[in-house]
């Protein structure tokens, strides 16, 4: 599983080329192929350097200035494509949220890159939402499926299409850990 980025309102160097805030890069060492068609082929573990089950979007070769970092999966830890049949975890252990100063969010999308129509009205969490249900270690774990987590962590789920399905971590005015690439997204993990 690895998640790509994509970093907005300014520009980032990549190992030297400069690529515009409109491209998706991937920063393992000695990446110099900024584009999506080129990451997308890198999609397997050694493509990830020695954290396969983290990201390819830490930005510890890149230096970057912009106001907002987008990364983006469609696998989960095994590599296996999301879908609707099964329901995933993405869990911020305590003081793991995304660095920002400005605000995060996981947004869910259907196979055609769009939002999905579901009966919560719920198409993304993040620090908008008031209501998510930490874990008594602090940590914060959030669901994409068909299958409800149960009663007490439902403000903590994004409904999901009984199909192929995205999800995109976006950052605004990110902070230190973020901008300089120590900050990973967490793992996705199947859950059933």
């Amino acid at each position: 599983m690895f998640w790509f980025a994509l970093a907005e309102g300014g520009s980032v160097v990549v190992d030297g080329l400069s690529v515009n805030e409109n491209h998706l890069f991937n920063s393992s060492p000695g990446s110099k192929f900024p584009g999506k068609s080129a990451i997308r082929h890198q999609g397997y573990p050694d493509g990830c350097g020695s954290r396969p089950s983290r990201t390819c979007s830490s930005v510890s070769s890149a230096r970057i200035q912009a106001e907002a970092h987008y990364y983006y999966t469609d696998s989960d830890n095994n590599w296996q494509q999301m879908d609707g049949n099964n329901t995933y975890a993405v869990t911020f252990e305590a003081g793991e949220l995304p660095p920002v100063r400005g605000i995060w969010s996981l947004t869910m999308y259907n196979k055609d890159r769009f939002l999905y129509p579901n009966e919560l009205n719920r198409y993304s969490l993040g620090t908008k939402n008031k209501t998510l249900q930490y874990g008594d270690d602090g940590s914060l774990t959030l669901f994409v499926g068909t299958q409800s987590p149960g009663h007490d962590l439902e403000s903590n789920l994004i409904p999901a299409p009984p199909e192929e399905f995205s999800i995109y971590l976006r950052a605004y005015w990110g902070e230190e850990g973020i901008l300089d690439g120590r900050w990973a997204p967490p793992v996705v993990s199947m859950v059933n």
